[in-house]
Parts: structure tokens; sequence; C-alpha cells
């Protein structure tokens, strides 16, 4: 009898070890994700001569990632004429830089700041910030999704 309640301790024991081992899991789960739905992927459109300014600053904020395309694109700007070689000619659209970042939600305050403070001169053309939501990150590589994906 008594081995069968040793037994049944035992199982016990390991049982309550496992649920928790898998709250504690959990937990450290939830406290580094801070739940679902968290992860903010900020796009924004920016003059050329702004852009190694902002990626210095980004990445004295901690933001490394950064997806970075040279683009041409109107707004408000209406089109300059321009000369070459005798020749008169329109420019409708303006080079611009667009930038790519997925980042916890609670760095994407701090970050649009940053990008007003460096980007903005007051003037049309400066450009626009786009902040999508993120369902979900995947590191190819890993297989690893979600905050992880997108950190060191």
């Amino acid at each position: 009898m008594s081995r069968r309640i040793n037994i049944f301790l035992q199982i016990i024991l390991q049982f309550s070890k496992l649920r928790y081992i898998m709250l504690h899991k959990m937990l450290i789960f939830l406290t580094f994700n801070g739940g679902e739905g968290n992860m903010k992927k900020i796009e924004c459109i920016i003059r050329p001569e702004k852009f190694s300014e902002l990626r210095q600053k980004l990445g004295d904020f901690g933001v490394y990632g950064l997806t970075v395309t040279e683009a041409a694109g109107c707004g408000l700007q209406e089109g300059k004429t321009g000369v070459y070689r005798g020749n008169e000619y329109e420019i409708h659209l303006f080079p611009k830089i667009k930038l790519e970042m997925v980042l916890t939600e609670d760095m994407t305050d701090e970050v649009i700041t940053l990008i007003k403070e460096i980007c903005g001169e007051g003037n049309v053309g400066d450009g626009k910030i786009f902040v999508i939501p993120v369902e979900d990150v995947i590191r190819i590589r890993t297989g690893e999704n979600g905050i992880g994906a997108i950190s060191s």
C-alpha cells in the first residue's frame, strides 16, 4: 500500500513540476512578447538627404533591422521645370527613400517622434509615416516567430 502511495505521490509531484514549468514558460513568453498583436510595421517615405542622419539616430535608439528602398514619388509637391543642355523639362516625380521596420509596440511612438524630429522641416514633401499592425513575423533561417524573430 505504501509503495502505491509513494508512486502516486511521485506522479503528482512530477505533474505539478511539469505544470509549474509550463506556467513559468508561459509567463516568460507573455512577459517577453507582451501578449499578442504587439508588433507594428513602420513605413516612412523621406527626403534622401535625411536618410544618413535618421539611420544613425535609429541605430543609437536600438533599431537595427531596416529595409531601405530608393523610390520616386509625388504628392502635394508640384512639379518643377528644369533645364538640361538648353532643353526644358518637367519633373513630376521626386527622389525619395522608403524605410521599413518592424518594432515592438512600445518602441513605436518614440521612433515616430524621432522620425518627425529629424525629417520634418515643415515643408511640403517632408514625407509620410505609415503605421501598420503586424500579426506575426517568422525568421526563415530558424523558424523562430514573434518578437524573437525581430530581436537580435
